[in-house]
C-alpha cells in the first residue's frame, strides 16, 4: 500500500522510486562509512531482503512476492 499511501518529495517534485532507494542506500553506506571504523561488529537491519541473490525464486508468484520478505 506504500504506492497508493507515501510519497517522497524532493524539490516539490514526487520522487521515482529508484531515486528513493539511491537516497536511502547513499545513507545507509554514509552511516555505515562513519562508524566502521569505531566498532568490532556492525549489525544491520533491513525491512526487506537487501540483494536479488538471498532471495530464492520458485516461479510462483505469491511465493516469489513474499520471499523478498523472508530472505531465504
Amino acid at each position: 500500500m506504500d504506492k497508493f499511501n507515501v510519497s517522497f518529495i524532493n524539490k516539490k517534485k514526487r520522487m521515482r522510486d529508484t531515486e528513493i532507494t539511491e537516497l536511502l542506500y547513499m545513507r545507509f553506506v554514509n552511516e555505515f562509512e562513519s562508524i566502521y571504523h569505531k566498532s568490532k561488529n556492525i549489525i544491520a537491519v533491513f525491512h526487506h531482503v537487501p540483494f536479488k541473490e538471498m532471495v530464492r525464486y520458485n516461479n510462483k508468484p505469491d511465493w516469489d512476492y513474499f520471499s523478498s520478505f523472508m530472505g531465504l
